[in-house]
């Protein structure tokens, strides 16, 4: 069973789910289940965050100890906006100084499928040195 010092060691990849609602969000539970069976060395953490604050959240997402974030529904469209991008934004990862960002045309209902999906691709490209 992993603690919460255990999270915070470098080598634990801090994964976040933004939305509204995603503190209260069953996702978590059963990703995490997922990563921990898989040995993929990550952890899903749900951050509520509601519309007021979502400009202060993604300013500082290269402040924080979060590598990947991955955007509810609701805030994929203003993700997109804050980065000037023309889609939604579903996804953004740390690479060095910068982020990754994973656009899609149009917007994508999260579920434990897709989010594993989203990660299993991250993962493969930070691996892969991309």
């Amino acid at each position: 069973m992993q603690t919460e010092r255990d999270l915070l060691k470098k080598e634990m990849t801090i994964i976040a789910y933004a939305g509204a609602d995603a503190a209260n969000s069953k996702l978590p539970p059963v990703i995490n289940d997922y990563l921990a069976t898989n040995n993929i060395k990550a952890h899903l953490i749900g951050i509520a965050i509601n519309e007021d604050d979502f400009k202060f959240f993604i300013s500082n997402l290269k402040k924080s100890k979060v590598e990947v974030t991955v955007f509810a529904e609701e805030f994929q469209k203003k993700a997109a906006d804050f980065y000037n991008l023309n889609g939604f934004l579903i996804a953004a990862f740390k690479k060095e100084e910068d982020f990754i960002l994973v656009e899609e045309r149009e917007m994508l209902m999260m579920d434990d499928k897709k989010i594993i999906q989203i990660i299993n691709k991250i993962v493969k490209e930070r691996d892969a040195g991309i």
